[in-house]
């Protein structure tokens, strides 16, 4: 590994922007899912997992400042170069691969030793460990979740921040009441009060006596989504799934004969009429008028390129309430994109998304962020807002006209 990469930022680290991403890098949030020591190389969660090297990151904050992000500074820590402590997450780190199992035996032991409402939770975990992005977080602790634990489906972290900022305010004081603390001011923002119990209460742990933070044994990446389509496959059908050829029975019993939809919207019209009001506000649909403006040459619009964009990665735009920064690809091109859409969408539910993008719009900065472009809504007289996407599967870079 060529450490002296690292030397091409030693005048950058001075800035109050920098320090606050090396505090950033010290939390237990931050713990990389892996780490190469060899290549000087990690990987780190977010809304996709990003890869990130002495020199460079692939997410939003490195590609918009090109300066060393959280992600490179905790990279620069756990290889030594820093010489800093940094809590750790101990639920993302990862299992070497000659220590992971099979989806065989794992099948087995679900339906073996686990009950139903252990299959349920586990169902539930793996769900929540997949889709939230996360690499851990905060569950109940029950009889259920403990088993889960014992047969090392889930793996218990120390992560004391996630727990902490998961609390309202006037539930932490209700904790530190509850275990005879004193000294702390109930009036305080809940981050004051947060600082105040890191910096006093020794065991944080004690606060929380019916709380876990977890998260899923590294030992089953790569067939995690194995196991949660088997138990969602095993409660729809599950006389007939078999794990070992992922197929129904060769001769299925016909349980329920199919209906004849005619005969089907016959019946419910005669159970339940409808009434004459109905029927004429079904026929005048309202809609919504809006201030007609100035008209537009045909050449005037002509200027205007339209085209699908896939949104490949999105992050909240810091100290922003309505803000969220997209990487939208666009064919061969990555435009960045600020879009005044966060009280609609979150950044995870973006990633994926196939929508339609204004291309040629003058670049501008938003909240400090430059935008290269323009999403399209549509929104209604209560200032919902929806995206616009294609009705049939279309190519990113395909152009609206």
């Amino acid at each position: 590994m060529d450490t002296s990469i690292w030397k091409m930022w030693d005048k950058k680290h001075d800035s109050d922007d920098q320090r606050k991403r090396l505090t950033s890098a010290k939390k237990a949030n931050m713990t990389p899912v892996s780490v190469d020591s060899e290549s000087g190389t990690g990987i780190f969660f977010g809304s996709t997992n990003y890869e990130t090297s002495l020199s460079e990151c692939t997410c939003i904050d490195f590609k918009r400042r090109k300066l060393p992000c959280k992600h490179m500074y905790r990279l620069a820590i756990e290889l030594g170069i820093l010489d800093e402590t940094a809590k750790s997450d101990n639920a993302k780190i990862r299992t070497p691969k000659s220590e992971r199992v099979d989806l065989g035996p794992i099948i087995e032991i679900i339906e073996t030793e686990l009950s139903d409402s252990q299959r349920s939770l586990l169902r539930k975990i793996i769900g929540d460990f997949l889709y939230s992005y996360k690499g851990s977080f905060v569950i109940k602790k029950t009889p259920d979740c403990d088993y889960l634990i014992s047969h090392g489906f889930v793996k218990v972290s120390d992560n004391v921040d996630l727990l902490l900022n998961g609390q309202q305010r006037y539930k932490l004081i209700e904790r530190l009441e509850n275990n005879n603390f004193s000294g702390f001011k109930k009036n305080t923002k809940t981050s004051e009060l947060i600082k105040w119990i890191k910096e006093n209460v020794a065991d944080i742990d004690r606060l929380f006596p019916d709380l876990y933070v977890v998260g899923i044994n590294s030992k089953f990446e790569g067939i995690q989504k194995k196991i949660l389509t088997y138990l969602i496959r095993r409660d729809d059908i599950e006389e007939y799934y078999d794990p070992n050829d992922n197929k129904v029975t060769e001769k299925p019993e016909i349980l329920f004969a199919r209906l004849d939809l005619d005969e089907v919207l016959k019946k419910v019209e005669e159970l339940h009429p409808q009434k004459e009001e109905e029927k004429a506000n079904e026929e005048v649909a309202a809609g919504i008028d809006i201030e007609a403006k100035p008209e537009i040459s045909y050449d005037d619009f002509m200027k205007m390129q339209f085209q699908v964009g896939e949104i490949i990665a999105c992050e909240e735009v810091p100290k922003s309430k309505k803000l969220l920064c997209s990487q939208v690809r666009i064919g061969s091109q990555v435009k960045q994109i600020v879009s005044g859409i966060k009280k609609h969408y979150s950044a995870e539910e973006m990633v994926g998304k196939k929508v339609m993008v204004l291309v040629n719009l003058k670049p501008a900065k938003l909240a400090g962020v430059l935008s290269e472009g323009m999403l399209l809504c549509a929104e209604d007289e209560n200032g919902e807002l929806s995206l616009m996407v294609p009705e049939k599967e279309m190519p990113n870079g395909a152009e609206i006209c």
